[in-house]
């Protein structure tokens, strides 16, 4: 059934164009029925102008500014975090010959002896459980880092890990020296381990009450991203030559710095800047990024309970 518009032309054409839903716009025509009928018609006594009333504009502004501010943060915070996983998990298949290679000549140019076989591969099998090991590491590491710097400072410190790995891996090669590539193992999954506890937090703490569950699923998706990516870049057409390997190795440097570049500008966990910090004004600030022009009041009284308990 079709709600009645206004009588007013200029709000009906309004509400027309807004092709609101129709429980939003029963409400709007309710709530400007009421008003109207409190005001005095009379021009000379002062009554409610339509200027006073809240703008149907709001509704569709607000859920647009809160979609996007949202998407973009879970981009950002995936980007960096469980595609950097996922991304880094994948791209260690397709090297393996050249790695264990580039192990034995480095063995041979140091004692002039070739490296056994086993003990090649004792070296590669190092290599890759480096990774898990220290996602350990950064799982334990995650929880103090989340509560003193916050989530999203934590995800953006987390980089650095990530940036020193991207450096090792680099010039590994012409360092003469597998142990770098070692360490960057090490510390590649130091930072998935942080990243993998932080951006699940940080999602969900910025969403609201209704998207949570899905917003929470991003971070499998962009870990299934990062695997698919890592094969991608693999490929021996790509990166994935005897010579490229360092490089491919050190590709993961590139989702570090396009979280660095993004997430600054993204607000922070309005549930950290409440019940960690304290600051209600941070908290708020940061809720009005997220949600837009929307009423707060409800979701920070849930915050002030939480933080009271």
């Amino acid at each position: 059934m079709r709600l009645p518009l206004p009588s007013d032309p200029r709000l009906a054409k309004a509400l027309r164009d807004l092709w609101l839903p129709a429980d939003l716009l029963s409400q709007w025509n309710s709530a400007l029925h009421a008003a109207r009928m409190e005001c005095p018609r009379d021009s000379s006594e002062k009554g409610l102008l339509d200027s006073d009333l809240p703008s149907p504009y709001g509704f569709r502004l607000g859920r647009k500014f809160q979609g996007w501010v949202l998407l973009l943060t879970i981009c950002a915070a995936g980007i960096g975090g469980t595609f950097q996983f996922g991304y880094n998990l994948s791209i260690i298949n397709a090297p393996t010959l050249y790695i264990q290679e580039f192990t034995n000549e480095t063995w041979q140019m140091r004692t002039g002896r070739p490296l056994p076989d086993h003990l090649v591969l004792l070296v590669w099998s190092l290599i890759v459980s480096l990774y898990p090991l220290g996602g350990l590491l950064g799982a334990l590491l995650a929880g103090p880092l989340a509560i003193t710097l916050g989530r999203k400072k934590s995800l953006l410190v987390n980089n650095i890990f990530v940036v020193a790995a991207a450096t090792l891996f680099g010039f590994s090669r012409r360092a003469g020296s597998f142990e770098m590539v070692m360490l960057g193992r090490l510390l590649v999954g130091v930072s998935a381990g942080v990243s993998m506890n932080v951006q699940p937090m940080y999602l969900g703490e910025s969403a609201p009450k209704e998207l949570r569950g899905a917003v929470a699923m991003t971070s499998a998706i962009f870990t299934a991203l990062g695997i698919v990516m890592g094969q991608v870049v693999g490929l021996r057409e790509l990166l994935g030559g005897p010579q490229a390997w360092p490089l491919l190795l050190a590709s993961c440097l590139v989702p570090g710095v396009l979280q660095l570049a993004s997430l600054p500008l993204l607000p922070e966990s309005p549930r950290y800047l409440l019940i960690d910090r304290g600051d209600s004004e941070a908290c708020l600030a940061a809720l009005q990024r997220l949600r837009g022009p929307a009423d707060l009041a409800g979701e920070l009284a849930e915050l002030e309970q939480e933080r009271a308990a």
